[in-house]
């Protein structure tokens, strides 16, 4: 039998690596995000999630219990991590392969893991706020770098002016819309109590 490339990878890294990798992610401005927003009210998390889109998360496992953050929140149930699994069971990631089917039990269990490492290892729940603009920036950079590509993509192909012109004003909207949430954040952080 003869290994794959990440099987000879992971050989070469070691456990420790993937370790390191873990304890990397833990301190990532959406871990931080979710794990807090699993510790406030409903009353708390809603200004934040007007504030994040659903997009704006990167990680397909972080976006999907973000979106199941939303769906309690919408409903007016505070997102403890008892109620995100919970809802879990019943809804799947809107980026699923399988979007209307329930998710099944592997599925759960991954997210089940996510959450309790989320909500554990979560530095300081008071700062939400900080955590959503840091998300915003990050995803600010995310879509600037994928419009730039597709922009230099569709002018080597060929495009034509109108194009180029409607994809160039399709990204400052979205550019400048994430900007200005991320100064949003800016402002609610400041207001904030100390």
């Amino acid at each position: 039998m003869t290994a794959t490339a990440d099987q000879r990878l992971a050989t070469r890294r070691g456990p420790s690596d993937s370790c390191a990798e873990s304890v990397v992610r833990q301190w990532e401005p959406e871990h931080q995000l979710l794990g807090a927003l699993m510790h406030l009210s409903a009353a708390r998390v809603t200004p934040l999630l007007a504030l994040v889109p659903d997009h704006a998360i990167h990680h397909p496992m972080t976006r999907w219990a973000y979106e199941l953050i939303r769906a309690l929140v919408d409903s007016g149930r505070d997102p403890d991590p008892v109620a995100v699994l919970a809802a879990g069971h019943r809804q799947p990631a809107r980026a699923a392969l399988d979007p209307v089917g329930a998710p099944t039990p592997s599925q759960h269990h991954r997210l089940a893991l996510y959450l309790a490492d989320a909500y554990t290892h979560t530095l300081s729940p008071s700062s939400a706020t900080s955590y959503a603009r840091d998300v915003l920036d990050q995803a600010y950079r995310r879509s600037f770098r994928a419009h730039g590509m597709a922009m230099v993509c569709l002018a080597d192909a060929g495009a034509d002016r109108d194009t180029l012109t409607d994809h160039f004003a399709a990204a400052a909207e979205e550019l400048a819309d994430l900007s200005r949430r991320s100064r949003q954040c800016g402002v609610r952080h400041h207001e904030r109590p100390h």
